[in-house]
């Protein structure tokens, strides 16, 4: 039978399909063309490759480049599986009763190999170890141990050899592990395998090359849309768990902003709505206070803080205007002045005044009383003259006594003195620094009066806090160090002032003033409704703008979800189980029915109308299951009988076969239980048209079935490797070579004859003794059996055999002209094996007399 394989174009099909698919699935396929499939790392990659065309792939490793499928990734001709067939199998521990020491070796492929052994004698055990290893419909058989023996903790094993392309592989199975994949391409036909194909719907188990290729990538695409979906989980829960720490009120602008936060949404639009300025600042301090309670009672207090702020202002301006640069030069200049005129007297004075007049003479207190005495003599006691008055008569107006020539000159002398410019400049130098230290002592320290004023100034900014409190401290500073200066009249410089903060003082006292105002609109209902919703507004952007940074990661996430969700849509099967239904319906599907209407004729199942009908599954497969043609209310199961049930798994299976890429070994455990002698001839046919092509591999216990085989093989010049199963030393599943001695050709049961002639030939005695005897009449019972047989096949020419379900007219022109020596012979022999038989007693009295093994030779 030649094996049906998919035509050449199916793969160029599918790289015309794949033009228009993402370049990722491209890559894909020609991934699972080049290796029969994609590895965990392949997934991985082509992951990568598929976020990375949506700008999702967040792997900080080097970007990788798609290899879409082209012409030249595809083979110009079908390709094929490599074919397995079995070599042996052996080393069999703890199965059944099957000894471990016997090794099943089977024939060539292609060929026909027949394990031929009574019911018991330890066929069905070593096809159930093959059916678990290899390829079978239905569940797997369960291996049991031996039964008699004490239960053992080893698992069930053998040792299996098998050939693949030509190489030979030797692989040892346990029970529970996985064998060999390469023996999955041999496949078990039983009775188990029977009953599922009549009973479930199933999928082909072969396909032609190529065809798994679509499927393949479905998986892919399902492997790769989970692992996007892990990822779109995680990100949510990373929003989730992000959004559920915010507070905010779902109302203001700010709370419909974050409640409707998507991938479409601006950063810009964060900005917008994100942080206060100053005044919007000032304008939520004040609308904070404004709710407080009793807004009448906290504008009167506001008020008065005011009015505070107002009056510090006033203060601090009149600091800052005397501490000015240009004043302070002044008053530099007033004590520089004060200094040197001083001097400048006091040098005139030390000139005037030796040490004959008093000490301190010409100095302020003395100046003092001069002056006063000015002031007596020109008021009171000489009004109408110039004082000082030395005419006749004068008196000093100091001491009442006239005044002689010395006391004139000494007035005389006290008033050129007094008359100097020195005198008068260093009079109005002090005077100027005296009204200077008066102007700075109405000036206090700022400092104290700030520190009464903390509370008032709630809401400034720091920057125009810092402004006050580093005008205050310079200010002060530089007050404290001019107040000691004038009074010292010593120069030390002073701190430099800082910027005047009368503007920020007077800005906080006008802020509030106006939140105030606020205050006091607060006392109506609605206008209190309207402010609570601008401070809730306010507040918003306040709040928005400490978590700005996390509402921008949000955004960040939902953009990333949006671009998964793109991938997402790139790993869609639709397209791909659509064209796989579309190949799988032209290149199996139809293949596949016809197939199997075919095989039904073949096996001659006449009695009942069955079709195969295709069946659509997930993803685009397509299972099979088996339908009477007449009724469509009853299940083939339920009507057909066994034998016809057996015919119709059968076409099934060979059907499938029509499908398999490769010509791997077939393994029959008993094909024909419960069929009848017509089908299973055709059977017979069937397996030995199969063996042509590749390794068959039949354990049968039917007789009848075994010589259809025989007879069919000949017919096909198939020389089969037959084994026998039997028991021996107490134990089954010993193996022997070729078939039991009943079931052997003549050929084969002469070549048995003349082993046994020789082994006797060996051991004659001169006087043949009783063992000798009876040897030589169990070879001349079997000879008879076979000169029996070789009528049959050879003078009848099998026109007329046993076992056989028809008289082979064909042969007839064989008969003419057999020789009559030939008859002659026939019968001289079987008369002789009559006469030597152990099937017959010998006669007391007459003389047991037998050939001797030069007779038996000759006769055979």
């Amino acid at each position: 039978m030649t094996t049906v394989k998919a035509p050449a174009s199916a793969l160029h099909e599918i790289l015309k399909w794949s033009a228009n698919r993402p370049v990722w699935q491209r890559d894909a396929l020609r991934r699972i063309i080049a290796q029969g499939a994609v590895n965990n790392v392949d997934v991985k990659e082509l992951d990568r490759i598929c976020r990375a065309q949506r700008g999702a792939d967040a792997s900080k490793e080097a970007a990788l480049v798609a290899v879409p499928l082209a012409n030249t990734h595809v083979p110009s001709a079908t390709g094929s599986k490599e074919s397995t067939s079995l070599v042996s199998i052996g080393t069999i521990k703890n199965v059944d009763r099957l000894p471990s020491d016997q090794v099943i070796p089977f024939g060539s492929s292609p060929g026909l190999t027949i394990v031929y052994g009574d019911n018991g004698t330890g066929k069905s055990g070593y096809a159930r170890v093959i059916k678990k290893v290899c390829r079978a419909r239905g569940a797997p058989p369960i291996i049991r141990q031996n039964a008699f023996a004490p239960p053992s903790a080893a698992k069930s094993s053998a040792a299996i050899a098998f050939r693949v392309a030509g190489a030979d592989v030797s692989s040892v199975w346990s029970d529970g592990t996985m064998a060999d994949v390469r023996l999955s391409n041999v496949f078990v036909f039983d009775a188990a395998c029977a009953d599922h194909y009549i009973s479930e719907d199933s999928a082909a188990a072969f396909t032609p090359h190529g065809l798994d290729v679509l499927p393949k990538l479905a998986s892919t695409c399902d492997a790769i849309r989970a692992s996007i979906q892990k990822d779109i989980d995680a990100i949510r829960a990373s929003i989730a768990g992000t959004a559920a720490n915010w507070k905010y009120d779902a109302a203001t602008a700010v709370g419909q902003l974050v409640a409707g936060l998507s991938a479409t949404t601006k950063p810009a639009a964060v900005e917008a709505k994100c942080g206060l300025d100053v005044p919007q600042t000032l304008r939520l301090s004040n609308l904070r206070e404004a709710l407080k309670s009793d807004p009448l009672q906290k504008a009167k207090e506001t008020r008065a803080a005011a009015a505070r702020l107002q009056a510090f202002s006033e203060k601090v301006s009149a600091a800052a205007d005397a501490l000015v640069s240009e004043k302070i030069d002044g008053i530099q200049a007033q004590i520089s002045q004060a200094n040197k005129t001083e001097e400048a007297a006091k040098a005139f004075a030390s000139g005037s005044f030796d040490s004959s007049f008093l000490a301190g003479t010409g100095a302020d207190l003395w100046r003092a009383m001069w002056d006063a005495a000015q002031v007596f003599s020109e008021a009171s006691a000489y009004d109408e003259e110039v004082f000082p008055f030395t005419g006749e008569m004068a008196r000093c107006v100091l001491c009442q006594q006239d005044l002689d020539a010395a006391a004139v000159t000494r007035l005389n002398a006290f008033n050129a003195f007094c008359k100097d410019k020195s005198q008068q400049l260093a009079a109005a130098a002090a005077k100027r620094l005296a009204a200077t230290a008066e102007t700075l002592a109405r000036l206090s320290a700022l400092h104290s009066e700030l520190e009464k004023l903390e509370a008032d100034f709630g809401g400034m900014t720091p920057a125009s806090r810092t402004l006050v409190d580093t005008f205050v401290l310079s200010a002060d500073d530089a007050l404290q160090v001019v107040k000691n200066n004038v009074a010292t009249r010593n120069w030390n410089a002073p701190t430099v002032v800082a910027t005047s903060a009368e503007a920020v003082i007077k800005g906080q006292a006008a802020a509030l003033l106006e939140r105030a105002k606020t205050e006091e609109s607060a006392q109506d209902p609605e206008t209190r409704k309207k402010l609570a919703a601008e401070r809730n507004e306010l507040e918003a952007r306040e709040w928005l703008a400490g978590i700005k940074a996390d509402v921008l990661a949000q955004i960040d996430r939902y953009k990333l979800i949006a671009k998964l969700s793109d991938c997402q849509k790139d790993t869609v099967t639709n397209a791909i189980t659509t064209e796989n239904s579309e190949l799988t319906r032209r290149l199996i599907t139809d293949n596949f029915r016809e197939r199997f209407t075919k095989e039904t004729k073949s096996l001659a199942l006449n009695t009942l109308d069955v079709k195969l009908e295709p069946i659509q599954g997930k993803k685009g497969e397509t299972r099979f299951g088996l339908r009477l043609i007449s009724s469509a209310y009853h299940k083939v199961v339920d009507i057909a009988s066994e034998g016809e049930k057996r015919c119709v798994a059968l076409s099934a299976f060979l059907a499938e076969l029509s499908q398999a890429s490769h010509q791997s070994a077939l393994v029959f455990d008993d094909p024909v239980s419960s069929l009848d002698y017509w089908h299973r001839e055709k059977i017979a046919i069937r397996l030995i048209e199969e063996a042509l092509t590749r390794q068959v591999i039949v354990f049968t216990h039917d007789v009848v079935f075994l010589n259809d085989l025989l007879a069919d093989a000949e017919k096909k010049s198939i020389t089969p490797h037959v084994l026998s199963l039997e028991w021996r030393d107490g134990a089954p599943g010993q193996i022997a070579q070729g078939l039991p001695w009943d079931c052997k050709p003549p050929i084969e049961q002469l070549q048995v004859l003349d082993k046994d002639q020789k082994s006797i030939a060996g051991a004659w005695n001169p006087l043949p003794n009783d063992t000798n005897v009876q040897s030589m009449r169990h070879v001349y019972s079997l000879l008879r059996a076979t000169l029996e047989r070789i009528v049959e096949r050879e003078l009848l020419a099998g026109v007329v055999s046993r076992f056989e379900t028809q008289v082979q007219t064909g042969r007839l022109e064989k008969l003419i002209g057999i020789p009559a020596d030939e008859c002659g012979e026939v019968r001289r022999l079987i008369q002789r094996c009559h006469n030597v038989t152990d099937a017959h007693d010998v006669a007391k009295s007459k003389h047991s007399v037998v050939p001797d093994p030069t007779e038996l030779a000759k006769d055979l």
